[in-house]
């Protein structure tokens, strides 16, 4: 029997034994745990607390939203600033009278209806940070072709960031990276008995290949740069599978909100806008995201590490029993937007350009006779 042999009798075996346990978490399945979703940023504007009971283990519910809690965020100084609820579940902060400051720190408070009072831990915020370069090194894809289960190459580009300390060390970062491909396409559509006109259809739709949540600097490990650090891959496609629209409530200048159509066609790609939103992490923070990338790199793998609960920074000073869910984040958050273009076949690059930073309402739309804001083609 030779060793090659061996080895897969061996790996056979192990994976009919399993190494997975079953999981339990302590928890009554019929016992109400209140889950927590807030972000607060040095950005301008309203904040959301979002609250609402996790959904039990075998049921096909969805989850509850919890409405009329007493929710505040309180800083380093004293000040105590109250969300208010205005859907169920959704707790927002007024804009005009709450302004988050890197170097303060903020403990979020919550009582519930029934008297249950909750607290996150004190976490705060960091400075800012902006990528000092963004560009593109020719690269390659390789995926399973859904027609013929044949592996195959997609060529393209993958999207590196720096980012230069000063000579300081570097916190730890989350990066949630968003491309929106742009389309257009023209109609003559026909009003009654009038010569027909054009209308032009300016359109984006997101792309959803990419996962969100990167990663990078772990905290304590003293680092003042990082360098080519992998956030993106395009491909080198010259066209995309998009929605058709047809024009809705024209203005005066015959203006309109494009309406979809549930129609899809493949357009001509007019242009590539990626948006980059560096968060700077504390340590609690990255330690917490850090768990939730390590469990999801981790799928798939023959020693998958068991699933745990993640804990977060919320605690129920009421009643110490009750568990909670969810993470309290106070992060500085530095928003950039990049114009990638489609490679140069005389240089064979992939051209990247810093463009202003103009963020769609909705992240999939249209909009007829009509530039959208961003649109810098």
């Amino acid at each position: 029997m030779s060793n090659k042999t061996i080895v897969m009798i061996l790996l056979t075996g192990l994976m009919m034994i399993s190494c997975y346990k079953p999981y339990t978490t302590g928890i009554d399945n019929a016992e109400k745990i209140m889950v927590v979703d807030g972000l607060i940023t040095n950005r301008a504007g309203s904040y959301h607390i979002k609250l609402y009971y996790a959904s039990q283990f075998y049921s096909s519910e969805g989850t509850e939203p919890i409405s009329n809690a007493r929710v505040s965020v309180t800083d380093n100084n004293g000040s105590e600033i109250y969300f208010v609820e205005t859907d169920n579940g959704d707790y927002v902060s007024d804009a005009s009278v709450f302004t988050v400051k890197p170097g303060d720190s903020y403990v979020l408070r919550i009582e519930t209806h029934e008297g249950d009072v909750f607290e996150s831990t004190s976490q705060k915020m960091l400075s800012e940070y902006e990528p000092d370069s963004v560009y593109a090194v020719n690269d390659y894809q390789e995926y399973i072709s859904r027609f013929n289960q044949v592996l195959r190459k997609l060529t393209g580009a993958r999207i590196l960031l720096n980012i230069e300390g000063k000579k300081a060390e570097l916190p730890g970062f989350r990066i949630d990276v968003k491309l929106l491909k742009l389309y257009t396409y023209s109609l003559f559509i026909p009003p009654p008995n009038i010569d027909p006109p054009l209308y032009m259809f300016y359109c984006w739709q997101l792309d959803k290949t990419m996962k969100e949540l990167i990663l990078t600097s772990p905290p304590g490990k003293s680092t003042n740069s990082i360098e080519n650090k992998s956030i993106y891959f395009v491909d080198n496609l010259t066209y995309t599978e998009g929605t058709a629209y047809w024009p809705g409530s024209l203005q005066a200048d015959i203006t309109s909100v494009g309406i979809p159509t549930g129609e899809r066609n493949v357009y001509n790609i007019s242009g590539r806008v990626m948006y980059i939103d560096l968060y700077s992490l504390n340590d609690d923070a990255y330690n917490y995201y850090q768990k939730i990338e390590d469990q999801i790199t981790a799928e798939g793998k023959l020693f998958d590490p068991i699933s745990v609960r993640l804990e977060g920074n919320i605690k129920c000073i009421s009643d110490p029993e009750k568990a909670a869910f969810g993470f309290f984040e106070v992060s500085a958050l530095n928003q950039t937007a990049y114009k990638i273009g489609l490679r140069n076949p005389s240089t064979d690059q992939v051209p990247v350009k810093q463009i202003p930073c103009v963020i769609p309402v909705f992240p999939d739309g249209c909009l007829v006779n009509e530039k959208p804001p961003f649109w810098i083609f």
